[in-house]
């Protein structure tokens, strides 16, 4: 194998998958002969051999038994995430919240202004605690479906066991509402200040609507720079394509987002990436900024997460200390009884209510 490429070496796999008597042996032994050429040959770390035997239009693509990646190498990548996390609990990066928060505002403000979808959505990733692509509605999930108007939107003038509800959106289509081990439709608050959620309405409003996620999503930094209006970022194959590879660190330079980091990781590398906001408003909700009762920061957050109780996933998202929080005059209180949405309910989540005066 040490003379053939890496399409030859797929190639040769996958015919002999097709074409092997004893496909439940043939799984086992080829994953095998894989992961061996990957790591002795290629040399690749663990995460990287995961992730091309899971590149389902690779080595898998058509075949009704698909070549298993070893569970020696699914040990060893458990193994490097659970020392990673340790790792950023440890050393975690130190974030002025009122400073940011007040940069995503205004980045939110002029994407909004100037039509630019990528980063309208990356400013609302940052308010609301949703996956990097929940409010994209160019992501289309495995079972067809993709968010909306009718899946994503704030709750208004619903009263809650007596109490109106404000600064709170329902996401009634979860990126991962297929997996048993996470929620199926969530209510979250806003972390911003309660003058700004028309605002965050209205960013809703805009990532719902066709017409602005339709138009072309451009790759040109010129483009950006000229405020030129921007669609959605496009998906292939469930994967996101990076039209926005050299623009997005334009953009966060733009936004003067890391004037708001106060300390830098010593151990590992941050920076303001499309997921870093699901980091960020969770340790947002949990830290305090909230008056809440007797609700604990642990159930706070993995509720806010959408995680199950003692999730193992939790811990991933400690990454982030924060510093200079706001004050809201707002209670955040947790869904404890079935809350009805039109012929829907939701039984897991978050939302605000007015501080009595």
């Amino acid at each position: 194998m040490a003379h053939i490429n890496d399409a030859t070496v797929i190639e040769s796999l996958r015919k002999r998958m097709r074409e092997g008597d004893n496909k439940a042996k043939l799984q086992d032994e080829l994953g095998q002969e894989y992961y061996i050429y990957l790591k002795e040959h290629k040399k690749f770390k663990p995460n990287t051999i995961q992730k091309l035997f899971r590149k389902k239009e690779k080595l898998n693509i058509d075949l009704e038994f698909h070549i298993k990646e070893p569970n020696e190498n699914k040990e060893l990548v458990k193994m490097q995430c659970e020392l990673s996390k340790q790792t950023k609990r440890e050393d975690q990066v130190i974030i002025n919240a009122t400073l940011l928060i007040e940069k995503i505002i205004h980045g939110l403000k002029e994407g909004l202004r100037y039509e630019i979808y990528p980063q309208v959505l990356f400013c609302m990733n940052f308010i609301l605690c949703g996956r990097a692509n929940d409010l994209n509605i160019k992501r289309i999930r495995e079972d067809g479906t993709h968010s909306s108007k009718e899946t994503h939107f704030v709750l208004e003038n619903c009263t809650y066991k007596g109490e109106e509800i404000i600064g709170t959106i329902v996401n009634l289509l979860t990126s991962k509402n297929q997996n048993k081990n996470h929620v199926k439709e969530i209510s979250l608050p806003m972390i911003c200040s309660p003058e700004d959620y028309g605002l965050v309405k209205q960013g809703l409003e805009f990532l719902m609507t066709e017409e602005k996620a339709d138009m072309k999503c451009y790759s040109s930094v010129i483009a950006y720079k000229n405020k030129d209006k921007c669609g959605a970022p496009k998906f292939k194959d469930g994967q996101r394509q990076n039209e926005w590879k050299k623009i997005h660190s334009q953009m966060v330079q733009h936004l003067e987002l890391r004037d708001a980091i106060v300390k830098l990781p010593e151990t590992w590398t941050f920076d303001f990436q499309n997921c870093t906001g699901r980091d960020f408003v969770a340790s947002f909700v949990a830290d305090g900024c909230f008056e809440k009762g007797s609700l604990g920061n642990n159930v706070v957050h993995e509720t806010v997460l959408g995680h199950t109780y003692e999730s193992s996933a939790n811990a991933a998202y400690e990454k982030i200390k924060l510093q200079n929080m706001p004050i809201y005059n707002v209670i955040l209180k947790k869904i404890d009884e079935p809350l009805k949405i039109g012929d829907r309910s939701i039984s897991t989540g978050l939302y605000l209510v007015k501080k009595s005066a």
